[in-house]
């Protein structure tokens, strides 16, 4: 009995053990988000890479569009050596900006300020005038230590500790050392990145950064790139960093600071990390789906100040066209739509089934007519796909019992024919007469003149679209509906349909003519009605009818009170 005890007892823990060591078989099929893939083979080739070149390594990488981020050891405080000049400089142009410093002022070079190493002014003579705008020009390109010295003399050592804090910086000259860290050097530079942006002095700043001297770090590990950078250096401490913008088609920002190695050595590990980095960036943003993290607004343009045309609902996966900067394009009911990156979760591969690999056919446009969901099967129980706004537009494939078939981000949508509005295109053949005896005119001398009348709930064909009008054909004659006396229709079935128009004579009315939908008085329906003195071409003559081409349909005139 103690035996099977144990024996039992043996299995229970098994069995509460056994689904904690083996991934389960949803965990293997999951698909990975690309920033998943991302940080999985990135922390392993750096990992690697760092294990065989020694020394101590952090490092911060962000990507601007999509907030998207990589750490190692990123908060460790070291030595900023020159990397403290960026955000100094950051400083100086944003109070340019604000009108609270003016760049053309005039900051003389004196004894206190000399300092040794990099720069260009301690080789001129003390009382030599500089403006601001040179002193941040020179601290950016040339390093020069004596600018910097300078311009947090003129802007104040407190203030500018203050505003590193305030922005997000945590490491402001702690204890008064001249400290910082990947995680800080990437508050600046994203920074730096959005006031470049949106202002003229954020983009000189920049353009001071691609032109600096020293170019064997990050620039030489992502060759072809334009990058905007700063380094930092104490070689007899054995320190060398380097922060800056990489300006691919999907701009990221990369800090990254090494202690314990030659100063040779250094550049050629951070050239070579940053090459490693760029290259998972580029593979992270070979995307082709993207999963929605909450409701995303859909832009008609890849500008978030414009209106929005709908939004995608929550937990949905659809299909990437193209990337677009900050946007993602999708098909959008036959038009483009946009979405911002930063709101989504991107997948190289699909993570749900359904995606249809085509365009939408164009058959007719429907609006919406008010706040209306797509769902993803044509029934009240489908899942929301998203929600078109008020009318916003998109075209339609084909109807579904109740329901419009559209696509969005290649996913197949339907949308309740109650709650949009077909609107005349090209594609709409056929209309509903809704107004009681809607009028019929022809042009005489580009006068609409009236001509007779239709029935209401009568189905006919359009010959083509004329603005106001639909153009329709009445034996021989052109003739004109007014479009708000009818609806459009996405398909039609079409009462006995005319199949020639070979018009075989011509018939001139002296009294109103009823019009019937088969040569009968008895049997068939009124559809309308033609006015006196109107001459219309009849295709034949049918047992004292005349049957002519009315709108599409055969109607039948009794022969009587003619000439």
């Amino acid at each position: 009995m103690q035996f099977l005890r144990r024996v039992l007892l043996t299995t229970i823990v098994w069995g509460l053990l056994i689904p904690g060591i083996l991934p389960s078989h949803q965990v293997q099929g999951a698909t990975l988000s690309s920033y998943q893939s991302f940080n999985q083979n990135l922390s392993k080739e750096l990992k690697k890479y760092i294990k065989k070149s020694g020394g101590t390594i952090t490092l911060h990488y962000r990507e601007f569009s999509t907030g998207d981020e990589f750490k190692m050891n990123s908060t460790s405080a070291k030595k900023a050596a020159s990397t403290i000049k960026l955000p100094l400089a950051l400083y100086v142009m944003e109070l340019a900006a604000e009108k609270k410093i003016n760049l053309n002022e005039k900051l003389t070079y004196k004894r206190h300020h000399y300092y040794g190493g990099s720069g260009v002014i301690q080789k001129k003579k003390f009382g030599s005038k500089y403006t601001i705008r040179d002193l941040v020009k020179k601290a950016m390109i040339h390093s020069d230590n004596i600018a910097f010295i300078m311009l947090r003399e003129r802007v104040g050592k407190k203030n500018f500790i203050a505003y590193m804090k305030r922005i997000g910086g945590k490491n402001a000259y702690p204890k008064g050392q001249n400290l910082t860290s990947a995680s800080d050097l990437i508050v600046y530079t994203n920074r730096l990145y959005n006031f470049s942006t949106t202002n003229a002095l954020g983009k000189e700043l920049v353009s001071y950064l691609k032109k600096t001297d020293y170019n064997t770090t990050i620039p030489k590990g992502i060759k072809g790139v334009s990058t905007a950078h700063k380094v930092g250096m104490i070689p007899a401490s054995r320190i060398y960093n380097d922060v800056g913008i990489v300006y691919d088609k999907n701009p990221f920002a990369l800090a990254v600071m090494t202690n314990n190695l030659s100063y040779t050595k250094s550049q050629k590990v951070i050239a070579d990390i940053s090459s490693i980095v760029y290259k998972h960036h580029k593979e992270k943003n070979n995307v082709h789906y993207f999963k929605t993290k909450k409701a995303t607004p859909v832009h008609l343009i890849p500008v978030s100040t414009t209106k929005n045309i709908g939004s995608l609902a929550r937990g949905q996966v659809f299909k990437i066209i193209s990337v677009k900067g900050e946007w993602y394009e999708i098909l959008y009911g036959g038009k483009k739509g946009y979405v911002r990156k930063n709101t989504l979760t991107a997948y190289t591969r699909p993570p749900a089934s359904g995606f249809v690999n085509r365009s939408i056919k164009n058959n007719g446009w429907i609006s919406a007519k008010y706040y209306t969901q797509v769902l993803d099967k044509p029934d009240p129980s489908g899942k929301v796909l998203m929600s078109l706004y008020k009318k916003t537009s998109i075209y339609a494939e084909s109807i579904s019992g109740n329901y419009y078939k559209t696509i969005i981000g290649n996913r197949v949508g339907y949308v309740s024919k109650d709650s949009v509005q077909l609107l005349y295109t090209a594609n709409v053949k056929h209309f509903e007469i809704v107004k009681e005896d809607a009028r019929i005119y022809f042009l005489r001398n580009g006068i609409y003149v009236h001509m007779g009348e239709l029935k209401k709930g009568q189905i006919f064909t359009r010959t083509k679209d004329a603005g106001a009008f639909n153009e329709v054909q009445i034996g021989n004659i052109k003739a004109y509906v007014h479009k708000s006396d009818t609806n459009p229709l996405f398909s039609a079935t079409i009462v006995y349909p005319i199949s020639s128009n070979d018009v075989t004579g011509e018939v001139n009315f002296n009294l109103v003519q009823k019009v019937y939908s088969k040569p009968s008085a008895i049997e068939a329906d009124i559809i309308g009605s033609l006015n006196y003195s109107q001459k219309v071409g009849f295709l034949r003559v049918i047992d004292g009818w005349y049957e002519i081409n009315f709108l599409g349909r055969k109607g039948y005139i009794q022969i009587e009170n003619h000439q």
